[in-house]
């Protein structure tokens, strides 16, 4: 009778495109979009400990991160650099003292910095948080608690709480062959959880959402549900109500580009994602950029060879 290897508590990955770096997280139901032109570098790292998970996600330009979370555990992230401007949370400005995107019910919404991505994700299951909770007196950490997703720690408390993911991290960079070990392991988890707990304890209050953040994300929606027909910022404005200047300030606020740059930037990630998936002998790139909106290739061409630092046609031909 075979067995089956188990796999290794760490595992590392570089990738050159955001949507295979997405492939890290399919198990959230979570996609990657490019926004800003740039040749892609990702890399992502993930420690696996028993009811508990350490990752690293590091980018270098700008992308933004939507869909489900595992719904059977706690997954969260704390931004481990302050780049030159915000990461945003649901139209919300992270610091490093927040850690963001506890609620399970809430999708997930990340928006990096231009300068790029750089946090530490932690998926957790429920019950052994709340154990280690319970433990410690902080009875207060319950489903309510989490539901506000966006916790602002004491500076005294989050700096023991991420000086030792740092630790963590380097020990994945530097010294991997040490994370086998099931006793360092153990050790880990019986450390960090409880830093956790008393960072989650006493929050200060959270920082607001940007003052137009809710109708930048009703303009979202209105985009994503009519990404395949043209749209102009007169329809926008009027289907959610807001003036131009205000839809052109929100999303320049949160995204560094206005909303007609950011409904293009939607619909080469689109036509993207549909060239990856798509067989080559029988699919064109012409067909697929018509179907998502682009009726001047040659416009089309340049404008997604500026984004993704290659041509559609070698996308799906699937090399680079």
């Amino acid at each position: 009778m075979s067995s089956i290897t188990p796999s290794p508590p760490l595992q590392t990955q570089c990738f050159r495109d955001a949507d295979l770096c997405s492939s890290m997280f399919r198990k959230w139901g979570a996609q990657f979009r490019q926004l800003h032109p740039k040749p892609f570098q990702g890399v992502v790292s993930r420690l696996q400990l028993e009811g508990l998970s350490i990752g690293r996600l590091v980018t270098n330009c700008t992308v933004e991160i939507v869909g489900e979370k595992p719904r059977d555990s706690l997954a969260f992230g704390l931004v481990l650099h302050q780049q030159d401007s915000s990461h945003f949370a649901h139209g919300t400005p992270l610091n490093t003292n927040c850690l963001f995107g506890f609620d399970p019910q809430r999708e997930a919404n990340l928006v990096s910095s231009a300068a790029g991505l750089s946090v530490v994700l932690v998926e957790v299951n429920k019950s052994l948080l709340q154990l280690f909770a319970n433990q410690l007196g902080h009875h207060e950490l319950d489903d309510a608690f989490f539901r506000q997703n966006i916790v602002t720690a004491w500076p005294t408390h989050i700096d023991a709480y991420s000086s030792y993911l740092r630790q963590v991290i380097f020990l994945m960079d530097h010294h991997p062959q040490i994370l086998q070990s099931p006793d360092l392991l153990r050790l880990i988890q019986g450390d960090l959880l409880p830093l956790l707990c008393n960072a989650l304890s006493q929050p200060q209050q959270a920082p607001r959402p940007l003052r137009r953040a809710e109708i930048v994300a009703q303009a979202q929606d209105y985009m994503i549900a009519n990404l395949h027909r043209p749209m102009t910022l007169a329809e926008l404005s009027i289907a959610v109500h807001a003036s131009r200047r205000s839809l052109i300030y929100g999303f320049q606020d949160i995204f560094g580009m206005g909303p007609m740059a950011y409904l293009k930037q939607q619909r080469l990630n689109g036509v993207r994602q549909a060239l990856l998936a798509a067989d080559p002998e029988h699919a064109t790139v012409a067909n697929i950029a018509h179907a998502w909106g682009f009726y001047s290739l040659g416009h089309f061409a340049h404008e997604y060879r500026c984004l993704f630092s290659e041509a559609p046609s070698a996308t799906l031909r699937h090399t680079t």
